[in-house]
């Protein structure tokens, strides 16, 4: 997969919980409101259960379960994709898109030790600082543990 140009990439800012992330724009299909999904029986906590989106049935990922945050309840998720799989995510807020700066290197200290493997570093957007998600690291995470059960 082609990455774009520092200078081009934007990313969709967003809070699950008390914290700040941000996804590369090139991941991001689309934002959908979480009206009904039907529950899996028997697996893992990371799965809430299956979603309909347009014409596809995603799972629909607990993040607060694989980012190790309380729960709370959603009504929104956040569809990623790469290299044609998709997910949808849960979240609490979309806060914006807006450019990514090209350097976010430095991993936020006060992630929670589950989450620092996932960031890719901090970026600055409205005066707060969100994490940078590494959504192939996540995709791979989540697969693995929807392989597990």
């Amino acid at each position: 997969m082609t990455r774009p140009s520092a200078s081009a990439t934007r990313a969709c800012y967003f809070k699950l919980g008390s914290y700040y992330f941000a996804a590369e724009s090139l991941f991001v299909k689309q934002i959908i409101p979480v009206k009904t999904f039907s529950p899996v029986p028997r697996s893992c906590a990371s799965l809430w259960g299956l979603i309909a989106v347009d014409s596809a049935i995603l799972p629909l990922i607990n993040s607060y379960e694989i980012f190790g945050l309380p729960k709370t309840e959603t009504d929104l998720a956040i569809v990623l994709e790469q290299d044609n799989k998709l997910m949808a995510l849960a979240l609490d807020e979309v806060l914006g898109f807006a450019p990514l700066e090209a350097d976010y290197q430095q991993v936020t200290e006060e992630l929670p030790t589950a989450l620092k493997p996932l960031s890719k570093g901090t970026a600055f957007y409205q005066d707060k600082t969100f994490d940078v998600l590494d959504i192939q690291r996540l995709l791979s995470l989540v697969e693995h543990q929807l392989e597990v059960v």
